[in-house]
C-alpha cells in the first residue's frame, strides 16, 4: 500500500459511509470512529516509518495510546500531525480502600480503562482486579 493512496481511501470510505447513513436511520457513529481511528493510526505509522525521529531524549517515552474521545475527527488529525511527540505512559490507578481517594480512583479508572473501546470486557475486568 502506498502512503499517497491513503487520502483517496479515506475519501471513498467517507462517501460510502455518508451514503449509507442517508439510506439507513441507524447510528453509525461508532463505526465511523473505529474506521477513523484505524486510518489515522495507519497514517501515523507510515509517517513514523518514512520520517523516523532519531532523538535520544525521546527514547525514554513510550508511544501515545490510541484511546481517543471527544471530537474524534479533530483529535485524530491532531494525533497524526503530532505523531512524533512521545508522551509518558499513564500508570494504572490503584485503590486500597481509602474512601477519600475513591472518586479520584474511579474517575481515572473510568477514563483509562472502562471507556476504552479498544479493550474487551474481560480485559477491563482484569485491569480492575489488578488495580485493587
Amino acid at each position: 500500500m502506498s502512503f499517497n493512496l491513503l487520502p483517496d481511501i479515506f475519501n471513498k470510505y467517507e462517501s460510502a459511509q455518508d451514503e449509507l447513513e442517508c439510506l439507513d436511520e441507524a447510528d453509525y457513529t461508532l463505526d465511523r470512529e473505529e474506521y477513523e481511528t484505524q486510518y489515522y493510526q495507519l497514517k501515523a505509522k507510515f509517517n513514523e516509518i518514512l520520517h523516523p525521529v532519531n532523538n535520544s531524549s525521546q527514547s525514554r517515552y513510550s508511544s501515545p495510546r490510541s484511546s481517543l474521545s471527544g471530537n474524534t475527527n479533530n483529535s485524530l488529525r491532531s494525533h497524526v500531525l503530532n505523531a512524533h511527540i512521545k508522551l509518558p505512559t499513564n500508570a494504572l490507578p490503584t485503590f486500597r480502600g481509602d474512601a477519600c481517594s475513591w472518586l479520584q480512583y474511579r474517575d481515572i479508572f473510568d477514563a483509562l480503562i472502562f471507556k476504552n473501546t479498544a479493550l474487551s470486557n474481560v480485559q477491563k475486568f482484569h485491569y480492575h482486579i489488578a488495580s485493587n
